[in-house]
């Protein structure tokens, strides 16, 4: 899917919106169509957020403290696109990997908080 297919597709439910413009409504979900340029790099980036954040979540166990650092590797690409997604438009598919990442980053906390209760018990 290139660059000018997922800048003309809803960015709600992805709906294809070629031959419409900006402030039309979509016909599938109703949320008005923005025909701004897709937020720079973002497909790079959140695959680079996603990997770091994947490594820290499964090098906590392993590691320890130390796998703050991929975390905040991972945390830094996906503030890179959120800063960026203000004066650009968030394409349909690049939501859904902010969601995961979202998750992941969730997932990494609440990891560390059962690690620490973990180690708490045992040597307390």
């Amino acid at each position: 899917m290139g660059h000018q297919e997922t800048h003309l597709t809803c960015q709600e439910c992805g709906y294809d919106m070629r031959g419409r413009r900006g402030g039309d409504l979509c016909p599938e979900c109703g949320k008005m169509f923005d025909d701004r340029h897709a937020v720079p790099h973002a497909n790079k980036r959140s695959r680079n957020a996603i990997v770091w954040l994947v490594i820290s979540i499964i090098s906590m166990p392993i590691i320890g403290l130390v796998s703050l650092f991929p975390f905040v590797i991972g945390s830094m690409y996906s503030l890179k696109i959120l800063r960026k997604s203000y004066y650009n438009r968030v394409p349909y598919h690049l939501s859904k990997r902010l969601k995961a990442i979202s998750i992941l980053m969730w997932c990494y906390g609440f990891e560390m908080i059962a690690l620490i209760a973990i180690n708490f018990i045992l040597y307390f």
